[in-house]
């Protein structure tokens, strides 16, 4: 139970301070300020970007929903939990963007016409994998599936759900510019930006009538 704070103003009027907008927004920025921090400090591996992503969501989606569960413990918590999935996905999301390296290599020594079409049908694999990111994260907190069943249902949400899937990967790339152009926002905007998209996918898993 929270402990009620009060002042007195300049004209001697109580003031709640807990129950203020300011507080409140305050209280906000905090909780935002920490997941983000905590995200970091468990991305920084590489190797558990993913992992670290999922839980990061798995808190969101509890603030989504009205859950007011912290965030230390429940990030915790949901990193043990989401890690199988999730690091299988970031293993596979790593393959994948190894072969399209390689395979820009390989591309590049074709001729004009071999190498616009193979590099046309590579931009397509790439877009569908991206399509497939935005929604991987949020459907793999939010479901209980088996692993392709994220995949699956991350895919046909994307698809299904083209406007929103384009505005989540702006989003995501603005996040990493804005980074780029100004570092003091890493200690903040991930969790942000992830707070946003995933009300974003939240809304359509709502009209699917899955919540």
């Amino acid at each position: 139970m929270a402990t009620l704070t009060f002042r007195i103003d300049d004209r001697g009027v109580l003031v709640n301070i807990v129950n203020s907008k300011l507080y409140y927004f305050l209280e906000k920025m905090t909780n935002f300020f920490l997941l983000n921090l905590i995200w970091l400090l468990f991305s920084l591996p590489i190797i558990t970007l993913f992992p670290a992503t999922a839980a990061m969501y798995a808190v969101i989606r509890d603030w989504v929903q009205g859950k007011d569960s912290g965030v230390i413990q429940p990030f915790f918590q949901y990193f043990k939990v989401n890690f199988k999935h999730s690091f299988a996905y970031g293993i596979l999301w790593g393959i994948c963007l190894f072969i399209f390296y390689i395979d820009l290599a390989i591309i590049a020594e074709f001729e004009s016409t071999a190498n616009l079409l193979m590099t046309s049908l590579l931009f397509v694999i790439g877009l569908l994998v991206a399509f497939n990111t935005a929604f991987i994260i949020p459907v793999m907190v939010h479901f209980k599936l088996s692993f392709w069943g994220h995949i699956k249902h991350a895919f046909l949400f994307s698809i299904m759900y083209f406007p929103t899937t384009l505005l989540c990967l702006f989003i995501i790339v603005g996040m990493v510019i804005l980074v780029l152009y100004l570092p003091a926002l890493l200690f903040v905007i991930f969790s942000i930006g992830s707070y946003v998209v995933f009300r974003l996918c939240y809304r359509t898993f709502e009209k699917v009538g899955k919540v």
